[in-house]
């Protein structure tokens, strides 16, 4: 019983989708506060951060609801900095 106390201490381990699903993620974010920071938000685009992130266009929603989603995440990313 004492074992299986300790086991339930330990943070549960991530599983090797939902490691992926977070490299995604900030692949994105940090790709977003990139183009952000290089064209001032003016000539932002959705595209260009998947590009930038090298994954599909459908990834970006999969994480995020939209542009302003995105891009609220890049701009908390770096506030957090």
């Amino acid at each position: 019983m004492l074992l299986l106390s300790m086991a339930c201490r330990c943070p549960p381990r991530r599983n090797r989708f939902e490691r992926r699903r977070a490299q995604t993620r900030q692949a994105l974010v940090r790709a977003a506060r990139q183009i952000l920071a290089e064209s001032g938000g003016t000539k932002a685009s959705v595209h260009a951060v998947a590009e930038r992130a090298d994954v599909g266009l459908r990834s970006v929603y999969n994480h995020f609801t939209g542009k302003s989603g995105l891009f609220d995440a890049a701009v908390d990313d770096a506030l957090e900095e």
